[in-house]
């Protein structure tokens, strides 16, 4: 058995000497290894193999001891404390009731294995705002399309002998290369997401888009443009 499939509960039950596993020594040996199990379904459970984001705090619901939520707030996961009772609409960063679990909303397992290949970073974006994702042929509610701006490459100094000119088509420029070069922004890939999965995200834009570029940044190689689009 590995350390993350144990149950504290039943080691401790399994390994009383026969003669000593009376009700009352296993009693007492669930109170010592109650933390044990505890560390171990908040640490395996939550933070490293949590594969579903579709728990979003409701400022409606009631919550009670125990309840794990994801808040969008931050996106991250919290867990209603032991022998509390949050009243309805109470914050998951209020620590008096709450604490956090991760930073995530999605667990460490599956997060290493995604990356900015185009069909990992639509099943983590579908998995971390709770949408579905369809291998092809069929189409996920978010999906992700490739571009091939045609880039130049160009060094763009503090004066004009130090930067290199805007040169198009083979042709010559007579201007180095300044802040409205047109294709200085070109996008390689767009991400689309329906609107009503976007609006969710956060109250403003700047929120929403923040959020999820969070996700996607983590992942493109650095310099790499995006732009997202809903629908």
């Amino acid at each position: 058995m590995a350390i993350t499939d144990i149950n504290f509960f039943t080691f401790w039950a399994n390994n009383l000497p026969v003669r000593r596993r009376t009700a009352r020594r296993i009693a007492r040996g669930f109170v010592y290894m109650r933390p044990l199990q505890w560390l171990r379904d908040m640490f395996f459970n939550e933070y490293v193999n949590r594969n579903q984001a579709g728990f979003y705090w409701s400022a409606v619901l009631p919550y009670f001891a125990g309840d794990i939520e994801v808040y969008r707030g931050d996106y991250k996961t919290y867990q209603v404390k032991e022998n509390m009772t949050p009243p309805i609409g109470t914050l998951p960063t209020n620590t008096t009731y709450w604490y956090k679990v991760a930073d995530y909303p999605v667990g460490f397992f599956y997060r290493q294995h995604a990356t900015a290949e185009k069909l990992k970073l639509e099943w983590l974006l579908n998995k971390w705002f709770s949408a579905v994702y369809a291998n092809p042929p069929l189409t996920s509610d978010i999906y992700i399309t490739t571009l091939s701006p045609d880039n130049e490459y160009f060094l763009s100094g503090y004066n004009e002998q130090q930067s290199s000119l805007a040169v198009f088509a083979n042709g010559t420029a007579a201007n180095f290369v300044g802040a409205s070069n047109p294709n200085y922004d070109a996008a390689n890939f767009e991400i689309h997401i329906p609107i009503a999965k976007y609006n969710a995200i956060a109250s403003t834009n700047l929120q929403r888009e923040k959020i999820l570029r969070r996700v996607v940044d983590e992942r493109v190689i650095a310099g790499t443009q995006y732009t997202i689009i809903t629908y």
